[in-house]
């Protein structure tokens, strides 16, 4: 027969049995399932084989997750450094105690990332292990000048096979604490130590020596005198600590303000010479005031002897009362040195004195106008300053009044 495609031809076809076929296209399909089957099981043990080492590196993932979170939050800065002086690793605790973002140091070397970095290697010691406490693992303090900020930072650091790790904390607040406690420290002996040798000196004199009659009284007022100072100075580091505690009771009542401002005028003009003279100024009408009665006098005396400390030329000193509103303003104005131009706020900070080394012989704890600025927010009030220099200053505060009746 003629085969499609090929008409007039002759073709000559070979034909096999069924069987045949049959068998090829099984051993055919045996020969795909035994080699799929081989591969199975090469994947299989290839699995097995790799199973340790695959199940190790997830573990370490994991650990290695872990770590990252757990020095995401902890408190104290963390950073490490390889042995080519690149910065491998700086947790938000770095970012959050030196300003400085994770992606402007990590990568970098250190010497160009951190300030500060020849001073930490210098001084902080790198442990061979953790936890040597009299080792050399035992934290250092070290400053740095981050951006004109200086931070001093705490810094501990171990060495491991290939890195060095540094953990650190903020030492700034305990470092300017204990400036100020050495500063008072020193101020208060300084203080103490006037008074003192001026009472031993009298008493001494008093004891050996026959002296006429106006020396002895001139002496014994010399002793009242600094013995009051004494007085007052401990009286201002008691009455400190009990702002500081919270411990200090605060009369809550009304009281007339003329009464108490000709009272202390009256105290402080028996204290300064014949340059300086002390003026009250008051409105026809003045309104009670909502407060301490002596707490405002311990305020209003240290602001008038504040004023006439700084007044060592002499010249005027006015204290005045102003009816604002629902409230009534104590001011202090004096022609004396001044304050420096931003020093208004640090002059209410405890221990803070615009003459620390006493070039211009005046004294001072420095807890004055801290005690002024707690005693009168201690009865909702306000209190700030405004000065120029070498022309004067201005202390005002203001207290919660009754208001005045309307005029008629």
């Amino acid at each position: 027969w003629s085969l499609p495609g090929q008409q007039g031809r002759a073709a000559l076809v070979a034909l096999k049995p069924r069987s045949q076929i049959d068998a090829a296209a099984g051993a055919a399909r045996w020969k795909v399932v035994g080699l799929g089957l081989g591969l199975i099981a090469s994947l299989l043990v290839l699995a097995y084989a790799l199973a340790p080492a695959m199940a190790r590196s997830r573990l370490s993932r994991q650990q290695r997750d872990q770590a990252e979170r757990v020095l995401a939050h902890l408190g104290d800065g963390v950073f490490v450094v390889d042995r080519d002086g690149v910065v491998r690793l700086w947790n938000q605790a770095a970012e959050a105690i030196t300003g400085l973002r994770a992606p402007e140091v990590r990568g970098r070397q250190a010497e160009e990332a951190i300030p500060g970095w020849t001073t930490i290697q210098t001084f902080v010691p790198v442990a061979d292990r953790p936890g040597e406490a009299e080792g050399p693992s035992s934290a250092e303090t070290v400053p740095v000048d981050v951006d004109g900020r200086e931070l001093w930072l705490s810094i501990v650091a171990v060495a491991l096979e290939d890195d060095t790790v540094y953990a650190f904390r903020d030492a700034t607040h305990d470092r300017r604490l204990e400036k100020l406690r050495s500063d008072f420290v020193a101020t208060i002996s300084h203080e103490i130590r006037t008074p003192l040798a001026s009472l031993v000196g009298a008493a001494m004199t008093l004891r050996k020596h026959d002296l006429p009659a106006q020396t002895e009284d001139d002496l014994l007022e010399m002793i009242a005198e600094q013995s009051n100072r004494l007085s007052n100075l401990v009286e201002e580091i008691l009455l400190t600590g009990q702002l500081d505690s919270g411990s200090l009771h605060v009369v809550a009542d009304t009281f007339d303000p003329q009464g108490l401002v000709h009272d202390v005028v009256a105290v402080a003009r028996s204290r300064i010479g014949p340059e300086t003279t002390i003026e009250v100024a008051l409105p026809p009408a003045v309104p009670k005031v909502h407060g301490d009665a002596e707490r405002t006098r311990q305020v209003l005396l240290n602001l008038v002897d504040n004023a006439i400390k700084y007044s060592p030329s002499g010249g005027e000193i006015e204290v005045q009362l102003t009816a604002v509103d629902d409230r009534l303003r104590f001011s202090v104005h004096d022609h004396g040195l001044g304050i420096p131009p931003g020093e208004e706020e640090r002059i209410f900070d405890k221990f803070y004195r615009l003459d620390p080394d006493h070039r211009r012989g005046i004294g001072g704890t420095g807890l004055g106008l801290y005690i002024c600025r707690e005693l009168v927010r201690s009865m909702h009030g306000h209190i700030w300053v405004e000065s120029e220099p070498d022309k004067g200053t201005t202390f005002a505060f203001e207290l919660p009044a009754e208001p005045l009746p309307a005029p008629v």
